[in-house]
């Protein structure tokens, strides 16, 4: 399995792939494995669930959701340079068919495609100037998510 990074090693990588958090997009990169360890397990994943993260950045939550027995799991990831990235961190996980990633809004994703792979339980660790568009995308009435744990940034 993919291990977290340190804050050192985000930043190398960031600036390999020549990325700056951006604050137009509310970037702000979570490093803090016990909480990100936290907030996975508040999502209680089960062996049948599909997980949904929206905004996984660099995949600081995606590493322990992918230790979780989910059957399913979607990254939505609204930067191009970020989806890219973790599309060649966790290849072998999308070859094995288990893990998708998907490039555009969180607030504005297909809502529909999600139905069809068990519980929906989404999470994300959400820019303040996003959460409320993709909360209330979430919870609309035709969301499937059952669950959902977010953070949401200062």
């Amino acid at each position: 399995m993919t291990n977290a990074m340190s804050k050192a090693e985000l930043r190398a990588r960031l600036d390999e792939i020549g990325v700056r958090p951006s604050k137009m997009l509310g970037q702000n990169f979570l490093l803090d494995t016990n909480l990100a360890r936290a907030i996975v397990a508040d999502l209680e994943p089960s062996e049948g669930d599909h997980l949904v993260e929206v905004g996984p950045g660099m995949g600081a939550l995606t590493v322990h959701i992918l230790e979780s027995p989910a059957r399913r799991i979607t990254l939505i990831e609204r930067d191009h340079r970020l989806a890219a990235e973790l599309t060649g961190r966790f290849a072998a996980e999308i070859t094995s068919g288990r893990l998708e990633i998907r490039q555009g809004d969180g607030a504005r994703t297909d809502l529909l495609s999600l139905h069809g792979y068990g519980p929906v339980k989404m999470v994300g660790n959400l820019p303040y100037s996003a959460s409320t568009a993709i909360i209330s995308h979430f919870t609309a009435p035709s969301s499937p998510a059952s669950r959902l744990v977010l953070m949401v940034q200062r």
